[in-house]
């Protein structure tokens, strides 16, 4: 009997033994349209035990079209291969990188693929979006991770646009986040104090067999050479959400401003007005500012939270950058102690924070106040003392904040034991440079 091959016409049992041929079994098959369906071609995982029941790694996809041309009097359906993929996950650094805050944790070995999932809610319209995923376990922690596909029926192609992975275990959605009209795909990237959402335009590509791809809407695009539009970068790359939001707001109104033609100035008519050298607020630039104004809304509304009997608005306040707001929840906290054990936990998320706002702005002291109490709370307070005389921006007031700051602290009765390593980046020094951009 002769074998089959990818290019006959095919039966389900045909498919079948194509990949009993490579030693793979069939996956759930996914039915892309009404002639078209997706199999993937699977194999054992080899460590099936620690994948949870994720047992079934997905090696290869491959897309098949339903042919009308069946058999005279064979009923059963009967398709012709259009596209094959062999695809593998994202390595295992890339999935741990949320927890590590840029230590290089885990090998690049890829991780396992098991299912695929449609991702047709508010697609845009013209091709089949999809996503093949897998899920991690980080202590107690499920996180999922994954690569989105783009199928094209009109020229059987299958491409594989970019890998994702959700600390939260969220699936990539389509949603309208600048608003332009057109849909968006949103990564949740997001860990618990850590608003993090990675979104993707649909962009054309010179490419005839698939003619988009996802494009990521950068922060670290220059759009401007602007210092207020620097600054606001330069706090949104360091994750301090709502200061970058607001210079971004104060941009946007110093710009209409310088374009209005009912300026106050009195010279407004004249040929020496800078209004008519205001830099137009293109897409690009508009694009950003919704991504900013997005974790915004995320960062305000953690530090909002009423959790009773928690610390968490405390700690959320300070990973947004809210130093007044943390700063007064501190002082009337009624449990200092267990607070200080949250902070230090949380001791290399709000050290960095730290660290970014005394490079872009180090005007607020309260920033410098909040950099040794964290660093006394870990080594103890000569450590606070020897870095906190390292800043440039002291005063006599100042010093009076930071030793009452570090006075509370000694007060406390008892701190319990810190069982994480969280603290370990406090032993680098931030000096704070003024933001001259």
């Amino acid at each position: 009997k002769r074998q089959v091959t990818d290019r006959d016409l095919l039966a389900m049992d045909d498919i079948r033994a194509i990949a009993s041929q490579y030693g793979l079994n069939l996956g759930e098959t996914t039915s892309l349209d009404e002639t078209h369906i997706l199999i993937p071609f699977v194999a054992v995982a080899e460590s099936c035990s620690a994948n949870m029941g994720q047992c079934w790694e997905i090696r290869e996809l491959r897309v098949y079209r339903l042919d009308q041309a069946e058999p005279q009097g064979d009923r059963s359906p009967r398709y012709r291969q259009t596209v094959r993929l062999e695809v593998d996950g994202p390595a295992e650094s890339f999935v741990l990188s949320p927890w590590t805050l840029g230590d290089r944790q885990g090998s690049n070995q890829p991780l396992p693929l098991g299912s695929v999932t449609k991702l047709n809610r508010a697609a845009p319209e013209g091709g089949h979006w999809l996503t093949v995923s897998g899920r991690h376990h980080h202590g107690k922690a499920t996180s999922l991770y994954g690569k989105v596909l783009r199928y094209n029926p009109e020229t059987g192609h299958l491409a594989e646009l970019l890998q994702w992975h959700s600390p939260g275990g969220q699936f990539p959605r389509w949603s309208q986040i600048t608003g332009d009209g057109a849909p968006e795909l949103i990564v949740d990237a997001s860990t618990a104090l850590n608003p993090d959402f990675r979104v993707y335009e649909v962009t054309d590509l010179a490419f005839e067999p698939n003619p988009v791809t996802l494009t990521p809407i950068s922060l670290r695009e220059s759009v401007v050479d602007l210092p207020l539009y620097h600054r606001a970068l330069n706090l949104a790359q360091g994750k301090l959400w709502s200061q970058a939001y607001q210079s971004l707001t104060d941009l946007y109104d110093q710009l209409e401003q310088q374009r209005s033609p009912n300026s106050n100035s009195p010279d407004s008519n004249s040929p020496n007005n800078k209004s008519s050298k205001a830099p137009p607020w293109e897409a690009r630039l508009q694009g950003q500012y919704d991504v900013i104004q997005y974790h915004a809304m995320v960062a305000q509304a953690k530090s909002d939270s009423q959790r009773s009997g928690s610390h968490y608005p405390v700690v959320a306040a300070l990973a947004d950058g809210q130093w007044k707001r943390a700063w007064d929840r501190w002082q009337n906290s009624g449990d200092r102690g267990g607070l200080v054990n949250d902070l230090t936990s949380h001791g290399d998320l709000l050290w960095s924070r730290i660290e970014t706002q005394l490079r872009v702005d180090s005007s607020d002291p309260l920033v410098t106040v909040w950099g040794a109490l964290l660093l006394s709370a870990k080594r103890g307070r000569p450590a606070a003392i020897a870095w906190y005389r390292q800043q440039k921006r002291t005063d006599s007031k100042l010093d009076m904040q930071v030793d009452q700051a570090l006075a509370q602290l000694e007060n406390l009765e008892t701190l319990d034991p810190i069982t994480t390593n969280a603290g370990s980046a406090l032993q680098s020094s931030a000096t704070p440079v003024d933001n001259r951009n």
